[in-house]
């Protein structure tokens, strides 16, 4: 059945499924039926940005039939939190559509909302968790407000905020259009929408299903072309690799978050200058449940104990917190020698998108982009974020299982991070990072460009950024007395996931990465 949407009244899809549209909705809504394309299967996508899939591989499934919004254009409202209801004194401009959902009583499930906004550029992602069902005395309970109001399956109604991230008119790409003008929250689009409902089962070992479907650990052989040769898993293949009594020169390579060195590794670049080592690493890790200092206690425990390793490394994002962590963290040893890091957008005083109230940000961000660098040819070989390990973290904050060392390591207030930048006497190892201010009006796909730029807002307001990581967190490294001074910076204009296309980026870590 096809509802009409005029802004005024609920908008009863099911009788456990209810719209609160804003006032200044207008279009229709619909229920989809076992024949519609959009309905939730778990078969394999064609488009290899869906996250639908991988969902359900998650233990994911469809809670309700999609539902299916066609919306007319309405002014934008401006940016602000989602409004609960019972919460009045919010202002009516601020508040947003919610789609509430009445779970089964006693059902032990979690719960999520992940909306698929069609455009003619591509499919925009945001996901949604619930919050609580308030009465008008009410407030927001503590301890909610502190975990980022999940997925709380015994507080009766859950509320779903349905986000806007893309209207009518795309903004222009001019980068000197006013803060104000792109900084919209919201619904209210031409552009078609699906709302997913998705649950998955209470998991009581849900850390042993993350860490069975993480990345595994493992240290690969790469070749001068930047082919992966073989893994050295066993003393047999470390001994094939190095069989000499005599310190090696090597480089390393560290991933970042979510990721795995195969995808991510420049291969260009190691074509460049990767032939004047004398072996080069990539160092495959789980980043979701395993913190920085722990993914470099491993990688140091599989080094054989008479190996010497004279190493450099190139860390792109997280993996430059592995890399400091090797150097400030752990304690010496004779068997890695580490005399240059080369840090790539890494969050060294965190990043925002890793604090727990905006890991719904942090998956839309990361759905979106995905989806955005799959739709055109250009995409950049470093991509941050994988559609498999962004599941994991939707699967993890659905249950309320804010207990993710490997991303909560990357939050400001981290205690791994006020360790890791306490003043300490200057590394011998010299560091170099590059930067980046990137800006989404940039982006040649109207859509992408403001979903984009509405998520950085939501995340960063006006911080310049890279699409993850604010750009001055890149480079405050122990301060005061930071290892970077003395022209070892470099800032770029790229996004997050492109800096190895940079020729500029190339060009400077070969030179830093050749300097005596």
């Amino acid at each position: 059945m096809e509802h009409q949407l005029h802004g005024t009244g609920d908008i009863h899809l099911s009788p456990s499924l209810v719209l609160h549209p804003m006032r200044s909705m207008q279009g229709t809504a619909r229920m989809t039926t076992a024949d519609d394309e959009i309905a939730f299967r778990g078969e394999a996508s064609l488009d290899p940005g869906d996250p639908m899939p991988i969902l359900h591989t998650h233990g994911f499934s469809a809670a309700q039939p999609p539902v299916m919004l066609n919306l007319s254009p309405a002014p934008p409202p401006v940016t602000g939190m989602p409004s609960v209801p019972g919460l009045s004194d919010q202002p009516a401009q601020a508040q947003m559509a919610t789609l509430a959902y009445t779970p089964d009583p006693g059902e032990a499930a979690c719960y999520a909302l992940v909306q698929a906004i069609h455009t003619d550029d591509g499919v925009i992602y945001d996901v949604a968790l619930p919050q609580p069902e308030l009465r008008d005395d009410e407030a927001l309970p503590f301890d909610v407000v502190e975990r980022g109001m999940g997925g709380m399956g015994d507080m009766g109604t859950l509320h779903f905020p349905v986000h806007r991230l893309v209207t009518d008119t795309p903004p222009p790409s001019d980068p000197a259009l006013p803060f104000d003008a792109v900084s919209r929250g919201g619904l209210g689009s031409a552009t078609e929408r699906v709302l997913h409902l998705v649950r998955a089962p209470i998991e009581s070992n849900l850390n042993t299903l993350i860490r069975r479907q993480e990345v595994p650990l493992r240290i690969w052989n790469v070749a001068p072309d930047g082919t992966f040769v073989n893994p050295l898993d066993d003393i047999g293949a470390w001994r094939a690799r190095f069989p000499e009594q005599r310190e090696y020169r090597i480089l390393l390579f560290l991933h970042g978050f979510t990721s795995r060195s195969e995808r991510s590794l420049p291969r260009n670049w190691i074509q460049d200058f990767g032939g004047s080592y004398d072996a080069i690493l990539a160092y495959d890790h789980p980043s979701i449940l395993t913190s920085p200092l722990d993914n470099a206690r491993a990688l140091i425990e599989r080094i054989p104990n008479d190996l010497r390793l004279h190493a450099d490394i190139l860390a792109h994002s997280r993996g430059g917190l592995v890399a400091r962590s090797l150097v400030e963290l752990e304690t010496p040893t004779p068997r890695l020698t580490i005399k240059h890091v080369m840090m790539i957008g890494t969050p060294n005083a965190g990043t925002e998108i890793a604090d727990y109230e905006r890991w719904d940000r942090l998956l839309a961000m990361g759905f979106s982009t995905v989806s955005w660098l799959t739709s055109i040819a250009d995409a950049g070989v470093a991509t941050a974020f994988t559609i498999q390990g962004l599941g994991l973290v939707l699967r993890a904050s659905a249950q309320l299982l804010f207990d993710l060392p490997g991303l909560e390591a990357m939050s400001p207030t981290s205690d791994f991070l006020f360790r890791l930048n306490a003043p300490t006497a200057a590394p011998s190892t010299r560091y170099a990072a590059v930067t980046a201010d990137f800006n989404p009006l940039t982006i040649p796909q109207p859509n992408f460009r403001e979903a984009l730029q509405s998520l950085a807002v939501q995340v960063f307001l006006a911080a310049p950024n890279d699409l993850v990581v604010r750009t001055d967190s890149m480079i405050r490294i122990d301060e005061p007395h930071s290892p970077l001074l003395g022209g070892r910076i470099l800032q770029s204009g790229v996004h997050h996931h492109a800096y190895f296309d940079d020729p500029d980026v190339l060009a400077f870590a070969r030179s830093f990465l050749s300097a005596a």
